[in-house]
This record gives structure tokens, sequence and C-alpha cells, in this order.
């Protein structure tokens, strides 16, 4: 087997196991369809082996290309982190920094707490990633995670940064057709 001669056939490989397509590949790396094409092509080429199969519905990964998915993506994690730990100066509170955060948390609470941050710390850069899926921290998806729950798992540490008050709101219609709930056991009988 050749020698890996380009990282980007890597990426082109992991872009378009995870898109489905050299259309979709392309569109995340911004590069052309081509490109993606010509870097698959020369990947399996170095590997000698056939990585995805054409289908009406695009590229089917083979199933070496499946067993690759996690090492391909164990890589990306490490050249991301590597660029981002190489942005900042030793001793120096500056780069990026991957948050991920509930679409609600991110949009309403976090705002407010970040911008205090970015004044004290100018040179720090904070991506947020607005999902309501668990990121995974120990893979490295992102740095911080805020949750509402604590963590699980014996590599991950929390700490409780603040509290969001909640309420509860119905329409008056609604109240005087199906009663107002009391107590937190109530609310299981309301839609």
């Amino acid at each position: 087997m050749s020698k890996l001669r380009s990282w980007d056939d890597l990426q082109a490989f992991l872009a378009v196991l995870e898109e489905g397509s050299l259309t979709g590949a392309a569109r995340r790396l911004g590069v052309s369809h081509a490109t993606v094409r010509a870097r698959v092509e020369a990947l399996e080429a170095t590997v000698g082996t056939v990585l995805f199969t054409r289908s009406v519905n695009g590229l089917l990964p083979t199933e070496t290309a499946e067993s690759l998915r996690e090492t391909a993506r164990a890589m990306a994690t490490a050249s991301e982190l590597f660029v981002r730990q190489a942005a900042a100066a030793p001793g120096k509170i500056a780069g990026v920094v991957r948050i991920s955060v509930s679409e609600f948390m991110g949009i309403e609470v976090l705002p407010q707490m970040l911008a205090e941050l970015r004044q004290s710390f100018p040179d720090l850069v904070i991506e947020l990633t607005l999902s309501n899926d668990v990121a995974d921290l120990v893979a490295q998806e992102v740095d911080i995670a805020v949750r509402t729950f604590p963590p699980s798992g014996d590599s991950l540490q929390g700490r409780k940064v603040g509290a969001i008050p909640l309420g509860m709101f119905a329409a008056p219609d609604y109240l005087s057709r199906r009663g107002t709930p009391l107590v937190l056991a109530d609310i299981a009988a309301h839609d």
C-alpha cells in the first residue's frame, strides 16, 4: 500500500461518507464536485480498494469505507484540535472554544453570559453549536457542552453555572375547559 499523500483526500472521503454524495461533500468543503471526485479516486488508488459504489441514491460506502469511518472522524477531530491549539499563544487566553448548547439556551441565555467573557478576553473565539442533540465531549466534537442534566461517565466533569427560571403558560380558554393545574403532578392530565 502506498503512503497517503494528502490530508485533503481523507477530508474528501469523510465528507462524502457523512454527506452521502459528491455534491454534498463539495458544498461542505467549499470545493468543486470534480475536486471531491478526484480526491476520493486518489485515495482509492492509494489504499488499493474501492470505497464507494454509485447508486440512484448517491454514493454508497463499501464495507471497507464504513470500517474506516471512526478513524477518519478521529483524524479530522485531531486536525481541528491542532489548528485550534496552534492559534493560541502559550499562556494567553485565546483561540477557538467550541460550545454545544440547546437551541433555546443558545438563543435566549448564553449570549448575555458570553458577552462579558468576550470583553474580558477579546482574542477568544466562541463557536456555538446550537443543537438539542447531546454532543460527544469524549470524542471532542466540542470543548464545552452546556446541559440541563448532570454528565455521565467518569471522564467528564460538570459544574453548575446558573439557573434558568421556567414558567408554564396556557390560554385562558384552555384553562376554562381543562382546569388550572395546581401542582406539578396535575400537568400529566393536560395537553
